[in-house]
């Protein structure tokens, strides 16, 4: 018979063991006690990749990146406690973003559950509805059956479409004698792809032959060949989200400049595919809230409503790629259209009169250092509020993969996330992040330390929050400096050294291209720029679009006459 000691090993090694066989490889650990059995068990296991992060918050951001990256469910695990609270911001995101996370929590077992025990708490349901699935599973010497670990594992990373949680009770002792185990054999759930019936395909295709002022929306989720093979049978044009991979290609139906030149130049649709979930643009979702398309159709992969203004008229969960091909088959040769014509003509000219600008500039403004992110080779982190709307804005190619945090837009857990997806894709990974970002998440300059792929975080510090700036709130200077801009007076130079990361701090672009042209190593890049010169910058750009747009409407015009 064994010990208790023995009995814990055995449940977390045959735990472990499961999770790797499920397609688990990478486990994201933060030190404790009661946590010590799994602890080993990964230790102990030659397939089990560990990353190691002493602040929990920070760990579970650290993760998220890794399995946002790499597409992959990957293992977090914590002690029990305040340490399992520590979660909670990161597991929101993944919730919302559909990233699959299994959470390995450490616990008290039952008779020292509401008595005072020392770092107990109620750890049962403790994420509510923000767990896709969650198991309070028994002591290791009360499992009825080791067997039913392996249906528990794969129905845990069945649901990993998103977070679940695995709350894993220990009596102590809770270490012992490692020794070679048998392990257990697997269940596999396998997840069928949905395919929409050739009805379903010839009505939709019915109602696009109607329109020819159409537009394809790609985001984040968007198969590339697909949507441009079916942007092409349509010959309509894509607007494609700083986050989808089609904004790494240069073709001539991709606006990348779209958000620019719907903020100078207001447009509407008649009909509108929707590949994926979310975008980033506020300007598009008010151009069509304005002026609702008739035929609005969201194809999506899993069964979630993403309609923020209440305008989507036709949705269908799908296989991306099989709904693509399928309605390619049943369209007409494609025509030329004026509405084509207008949008590429616009994207040409907005691209032009981009480029011409910031050569020209030499001086470090927001706009600017967007249109710089332009790196081979390496993925895009972009932090929450202005980094992301900027590159949405200015950076017209983004030739490695690009992330965010999404699923709920915080500013918390940025750094962190970074360096999992440096994890994740094994690429040098360069950051774009805003000065209250990188204040968040102080403490993850250790993983950039330590990482091994380097990560190139780049800090624009305009002293606050620069986004308040362009919100509509009429308030007195004071109340928004103190209240929302929450304005500081603090350089990061001294974070840098106490991690013992290079630091730079460019005073002019070409400084910053210099740096970035240098061989990828970690470091942190801190941009000093001006909140309320920003917004004239911003202003100016879109005045000279808007002047350009003008001009080249009468031309059109004139044409036309």
């Amino acid at each position: 018979m064994k010990s208790i000691a023995e009995n814990n090993y055995y449940f977390s090694y045959q735990l472990i063991d499961q999770l790797i066989k499920q397609g688990v490889q990478d486990f994201f650990l933060a030190p404790g006690s009661r946590s010590t059995p799994l602890v080993l068990a990964i230790a102990n296991h030659f397939e089990a990749r560990s990353h190691i992060h002493f602040d929990e918050r920070g760990l579970a951001f650290y993760a998220l990146g890794c399995a946002k990256a790499s597409k992959k469910p990957v293992a977090l695990l914590v002690t029990s406690g305040t340490a399992v609270g520590n979660l909670l911001p990161a597991v929101m995101e993944a919730k919302h973003d559909f990233v699959p996370l299994i959470l390995l929590t450490a616990d008290r077992p039952p008779e020292l559950r509401d008595c005072g025990a020392n770092q107990s708490c109620n750890q049962v349901n403790i994420f509510g509805s923000y767990v896709n699935w969650q198991i309070d599973l028994p002591c290791a010497d009360e499992l009825s059956s080791i067997k039913s670990l392996s249906t528990t594992v794969a129905q845990a990373v069945y649901y990993a479409q998103g977070p679940v949680h695995l709350n894993c009770m220990f009596r102590e002792p809770l270490s012992s004698e490692h020794k070679s185990l048998e392990t257990l054999p697997s269940i596999y759930y396998t997840r069928a792809c949905l395919i929409p019936s050739c009805s379903i395909i010839e009505q939709y295709a019915s109602h696009l032959k109607e329109h020819t002022n159409g537009v394809i929306i790609a985001t984040a989720t968007s198969p590339v060949d697909p949507v441009v093979a079916l942007a092409e049978k349509l010959n309509w044009p894509i607007f494609p989200d700083i986050l989808s991979p089609l904004r790494a290609l240069n073709h001539p139906l991709i606006i990348s400049h779209f958000d620019l030149i719907l903020k100078t130049h207001p447009c509407s649709f008649e009909a509108v595919i929707q590949i994926g979930e979310r975008f980033v643009s506020k300007i598009l979702l008010q151009t069509l809230e304005k002026t609702p398309p008739k035929f609005y159709l969201q194809v999506l992969e899993g069964p979630h409503r993403f309609d923020p203004a209440h305008i989507i008229n036709h949705r269908i969960q799908s296989d991306i790629s099989s709904f693509c091909q399928m309605l390619c088959l049943k369209l007409d040769i494609p025509k030329d259209t004026p509405h084509l014509s207008f949008w590429q003509t616009r994207q040409m000219h907005t691209s032009k009169k981009l480029s011409d600008y910031f050569l020209k500039q030499t001086i470090l403004s927001e706009p600017a250092i967007a249109h710089l992110l332009q790196q081979k080779n390496s993925a895009l982190f972009l932090g929450n509020s202005m980094p992301i709307r900027d590159a949405n804005c200015y950076l017209p190619l983004v030739s490695g993969p690009a992330f965010a945090n999404r699923g709920l837009s915080g500013i918390d857990g940025n750094i962190a996330t970074a360096c999992g997806i440096a994890i994740g894709t094994q690429k040098h990974t360069l950051a774009l992040l805003g000065d209250l970002s990188f204040l968040h998440d102080l403490n993850s300059l250790a993983l950039v330390a330590k990482s091994p792929y380097p990560c190139t975080l780049i800090v624009i510090n305009n002293q606050g929050g620069g986004i308040f700036s362009f919100l509509p709130l009429d308030q007195p200077k004071t109340i928004k400096e103190t209240f929302f801009a929450t304005a500081h007076e603090i350089s990061f130079s001294s974070a840098a050294k106490l991690f013992s990361l290079a630091y730079y701090a460019p005073q002019d672009l070409t400084s910053l291209k210099k740096i970035l042209q240098q061989d990828p190593h970690s470091c942190v890049i801190e941009l000093a720029t001006n909140r309320e010169k920003n917004l004239l910058d911003h202003r100016q750009i879109e005045n000279l679009l808007s002047e350009m747009f003008s001009s080249l409407k009468q031309t059109e015009n004139t044409i036309s006459l």
